[in-house]
Order: structure tokens, then C-alpha cells, then sequence
């Protein structure tokens, strides 16, 4: 049996959906294939195939167009992964409805979203979590001692993320005495980019990278910080992607499943960053624990459960 994936876009950078599912297909090897529309090509199944929807993500005409591919497979072969839930519109969500019911299983990359789906009440077991994974290696760092200490952020700049404590907090290290803060983004110069950069002192900002670049330079900075809108939640690549390269995490709460609030620093203003550094060791070693749960090898063998191949 194999697998098709389908997603709007595997540009790099473009969506973080269509990243992890560029990621997930390389691991999965022969056994995997993704389809995507910029593919230009017409969707054809193959008898030895299964397909598996990944919503929501970037790339698509319209809400709706996803529907008309998935009706063309057998509800058998259906298998959709839902990666939000109760921050998406209405409009969503009703596409998410349809999706569901058309589909034999959905997997959610979160639990907490998970149990805030109303889908498939009556039948709870064709629901299930799948971690994801991060495309960048897992690095354990040792015998870290920086000499000063540089935030550094990762990811887009959307509405999930708090831009004013970004800044804040940016502009709090720098007045510490810190290095120069330093961002990672494939964002364009929009509003939300543009207003955090407004409320910056000083930070240094790097664009369109390759993943390459960034796991290369990305350990310029000693401690990430993440301020999701919606709380800690293992769906975030992003914050993966920080954890699997040896750097400890600032992320507020709340805090999902399978993370605890004792795996992140107190999300306090006026202490964390004092928090972070002191027991920096410390937190290293305790978020280096929590990334096993990412590794490909456990994700892959979640995933082929689920297919039950």
C-alpha cells in the first residue's frame, strides 16, 4: 500500500502545512508521493494507493476545491489530518465537516484540538493525535556555554503570534546588555513583519533562508522565543524545529498535550529571561528530553498504525 499525500503548496517556506508534508513524504520514501495543484497535472489514483488530506493549507483556488478532489476516491482510501481547529473561521470549518464525514479517519496534530473537533462524537476512535516532525536534524547540544546570551525568532509572522510581546521582549534583552536579537523568516514585508520591526530597538533580520542556512546560522541565537496567540501546542514545526536543534524555548501557556508547564520557563515578562539564563543547562537538557517524542522514527511508525499498513 501506498500513500498520497495531498496539500496546496510544497514551496519552500510558502506554508508550514506544505513544508511538514514535504518533509514527511522524503521520510516515508517509495512508499509516499505528494500531490499538489501548482503540479498542473490531473489527480489520478492509483489501486494500490490511499489518500491522505492535509488541511488546512496554502495553494488552494478556494476552500472548497480540496472536496472535489477528495470525492473521487472511495471513502475507504480517505484519511484526512486536520492541523487547526478551533481558531479557524466558519467557513473552515464547515469545509472541515464535509472533509470529515467524507473521510475513514482523521488525525489531528494536536490532542487539545483533537477534543475541541465535534466530529465523529458517536464514533471517538476514528479520531486520533499524530505528532508531527521537523525537517531539520536533532542536534544535542553539550557543554553549551555562551558567552551572551541572543533571542532568536523562527516562523511566520501571522495572527498565531503575538508581535507586541515579540518585540517587547526583544527590545528587554538588548537593554540587558544581550547580543543583538536575530529573526528567521520567510514572511514578506507584510503588516504584521512591518509592525514588529517598528517596535524593535535593534534585531537583526534574515529572509528566504534554505533550510540549510538556518540550521547552519540558526544557532547564532542561544534561546528561542515563540509567542503563540493560542497557548504551547506540538502542531507548531516552528517550535520543533527550535527544540531539535538543542535550543531551549520561551512559549506561553497554555500548554497541550503532550507538553507540560514544568517543560517551559515560567511566562513571566519581568523574570524569564533572567529564569532562562541562570538555569540555562538546565532547561537545555530538560527540552532535549521532550523532542524524542518528535523523532521521524516515532512519527513514521504513529503515521503507519494509522494506515494500518
Amino acid at each position: 500500500m501506498k500513500i498520497v499525500h495531498i496539500v496546496g503548496t510544497v514551496d519552500k517556506g510558502k506554508c508550514g502545512v506544505g513544508d511538514f508534508v514535504k518533509s514527511l513524504s522524503r521520510q516515508m520514501g517509495s512508499c509516499s508521493r505528494v500531490w499538489h495543484p501548482s503540479l498542473n497535472e490531473e489527480f489520478k489514483l492509483k489501486k494500490d494507493e490511499i489518500v491522505h488530506l492535509h488541511a488546512p493549507s496554502k495553494g488552494w483556488r478556494n476552500e472548497f476545491e480540496q472536496i472535489k478532489i477528495y470525492a473521487q476516491v472511495p471513502k475507504s482510501k480517505r484519511y484526512l489530518m486536520l492541523h487547526e481547529w478551533s481558531l479557524a473561521s466558519l467557513l473552515r470549518k464547515i469545509q472541515y465537516s464535509i472533509l470529515g464525514i467524507m473521510s475513514k479517519k482523521i488525525g489531528f496534530s494536536d490532542q487539545f484540538e483533537m477534543l475541541a473537533c465535534p466530529l465523529f462524537k458517536n464514533n471517538p476512535e476514528s479520531k486520533t493525535y499524530l505528532p508531527i516532525g521537523s525537517s531539520f536534524d536533532a542536534v544535542l547540544r553539550q557543554d553549551i556555554k555562551p558567552q551572551k546570551f541572543r533571542l532568536v525568532f523562527f516562523g511566520f509572522f501571522s495572527k498565531s503570534k503575538d508581535i507586541d510581546t515579540l518585540s517587547e521582549l526583544f527590545n528587554y534583552s538588548v537593554d540587558l546588555g544581550w547580543d543583538q536579537p536575530v529573526v528567521f523568516t520567510n514572511s514578506k514585508d507584510n503588516l504584521n513583519l512591518k509592525s514588529f520591526l517598528a517596535g524593535c530597538t535593534d534585531v537583526e533580520l534574515r529572509q528566504n533562508c534554505s533550510i540549510e542556512e538556518i540550521a547552519g546560522e540558526i544557532k547564532w541565537g542561544d534561546i528561542g522565543i515563540l509567542p503563540f496567540a493560542d497557548g504551547t501546542s506540538p502542531r507548531r514545526t516552528t517550535l520543533l524545529s527550535l527544540l531539535k536543534m538543542g535550543i531551549p524555548v520561551l512559549s506561553p501557556p497554555p500548554y497541550k498535550p503532550p507538553f507540560k508547564k514544568n517543560d517551559f520557563p515560567d511566562w513571566n515578562h519581568d523574570e524569564m529571561l533572567h529564569n532562562v539564563k541562570k538555569n540555562y543547562i538546565s532547561w537545555t537538557k530538560k527540552q532535549n528530553k521532550i523532542v524524542k517524542v518528535f523523532s521521524w522514527e516515532n512519527v513514521l511508525k504513529e503515521y503507519f498504525n494509522w494506515y494500518e499498513i
